[in-house]
């Protein structure tokens, strides 16, 4: 999708689908960009490639992700010019629509499963035997897995907040401690306002964590509402003992 949301699949994207098979790498990634009016031709050449097993190309959702950018002040034009960077970034491409972006999409590597222990701990971190995430009941007391659901959710809330603190002392110390002068010279919002890329110079400035076990966490949840909630094949009482037991 181009800037006027038009289609621009050409000769060059079915190519790079090609040389990928041949290869059949993991790496360098390639990713395929989607939209509703995708051709059919190029959808089932990107689907075929796919079934080689390496997990390339990644489709990303113009449908979702342009309305996301949007939402965070991103312009029309810019928020469809956007590129998947890196392993599965997403940020507004300063080569292609002139919007230059402080995009530090690597804030923190969050563990998204630790919160699920925390709620099933009160809080409590079981490699230091710390309270480091905030009360949230005895999950012996909680009698549907819309309880464990939120004691989760504040977990995540806290670890989230947490996270925030850790990222603006980073920001705040880059921002006085740690130009980048090379970059001031290759993003216009730098040149033309005299600010340091790191100091919010350029036109787009934000950061965003990686999330670590999505995976591990939906089994996890998924594991308990169908054993303890819907199955009652055991109690929260046994699962807390299977945990702390290592099974």
């Amino acid at each position: 999708m181009d800037s006027n949301g038009q289609d621009v699949t050409n000769e060059l994207s079915f190519m790079l689908l090609e040389a990928h098979a041949h290869v059949h790498l993991d790496d360098p990634v390639l990713s395929f960009r989607m939209h509703k009016n995708t051709p059919d031709d190029i959808l089932k050449a990107t689907l075929e490639t796919l079934r080689l097993g390496t997990g390339i190309p990644h489709i990303i959702n113009d449908e979702a992700i342009v309305p996301s950018m949007m939402s965070r002040g991103v312009s029309l034009r810019d928020a469809r010019n956007y590129a998947d960077i890196g392993c599965q970034e997403n940020v507004t491409d300063p080569n292609t629509c002139g919007a230059d972006t402080n995009g530090r999409t690597n804030a923190g590597w969050f563990n998204l499963v630790k919160p699920i222990e925390f709620a099933l701990y009160d809080g409590i971190d079981k490699l230091s035997g710390k309270q480091s995430g905030p009360n949230t009941g005895d999950p012996r007391n909680f009698l549907s897995m819309d309880e464990v659901f939120d004691a989760v959710k504040k977990q995540l809330e806290f670890a989230v907040h947490v996270n925030c603190i850790y990222n603006n002392v980073y920001d705040w110390t880059f921002a006085n401690w740690h130009p980048l002068p090379v970059l001031d010279l290759l993003h216009p919002g730098p040149r033309q306002k005299g600010i340091d890329y790191e100091n919010g110079g350029c036109k787009y400035n934000w950061t965003g964590a990686i999330g670590v076990g999505l995976g591990t966490a939906a089994d996890s949840l998924a594991a308990i509402e169908w054993l303890v909630y819907d199955r009652k094949e055991i109690s929260m009482e046994q699962l807390l003992e299977a945990l702390d037991n290592n099974w």
